[in-house]
């Protein structure tokens, strides 16, 4: 995978990779609202999707292949803050118990540089937290949440030179290895679904016989 990585050719397009995801969403998710949900607001390019993915990897920045894991975030959250819209309107939650904030990923309290103010973050910051929590060993030069914890905000936008050289080539691993996750558990579904119709994980009368 690290020859793929390396070759321009088999880069994979974060705007591609989306697209999977959105498939793999409407054809196996079981949770009904949940799948509606996420596919009208992917085909209304919600979160700016469709001029933050890039659809053409040739040169491409690495500011540019960060956007795919921070449109992910993004959509997180915005499913966080309806949710708990919802539980006020259901009157599960009584108004003002929570702010928008308070339901958003990362919680203030462990990553303070992540947040400006009230429902506004920093995106290098998200960017450095997002890296340390699911990839802490792909950044040798990183200590644990050392970089976003003390490091000086800059509203909304990824400095020129983030990620580390050499992040390029992770986030092309980690797309491949989500790519071919969503693909083996589809066609394990599948296939399930196959032997459940035609009854071959039973035993057939005239065998037991």
């Amino acid at each position: 995978w690290n020859v793929m990585a390396m070759d321009q050719s088999q880069t994979l397009v974060p705007s591609h990779v989306a697209d999977s995801l959105r498939n793999y969403i409407e054809h196996f998710f079981q949770c009904d609202v949940c799948r509606l949900n996420f596919m009208a607001e992917y085909d209304a390019c919600s979160h700016d999707r469709c001029n933050r993915l890039i659809t053409n990897t040739k040169g491409a920045t690495l500011e540019q292949y960060t956007q795919f894991p921070l449109w992910l975030y993004e959509t997180h959250n915005a499913v966080n803050v309806r949710l708990r819209k919802e539980r006020i309107e259901l009157h599960d939650e009584p108004e003002g118990e929570t702010t928008e904030t308070q339901v958003m990923w990362p919680p203030q309290e462990s990553c303070s540089a992540c947040w400006l103010s009230e429902g506004r973050w920093d995106e290098h910051s998200v960017y450095q937290y997002l890296h340390e929590t699911y990839w802490p060993q792909s950044n040798p030069n990183t200590k644990q949440h050392a970089s976003v914890t003390g490091g000086k905000p800059s509203p909304n936008r990824i400095p020129e030179g983030v990620p580390n050289e050499g992040d390029l080539n992770g986030i092309t691993v980690r797309l491949v290895g989500v790519v071919l996750a969503v693909v083996l558990i589809a066609f394990i579904w599948q296939r399930k679904r196959q032997f459940d119709r035609k009854g071959f994980h039973k035993k057939r009368e005239s065998d037991i016989v």
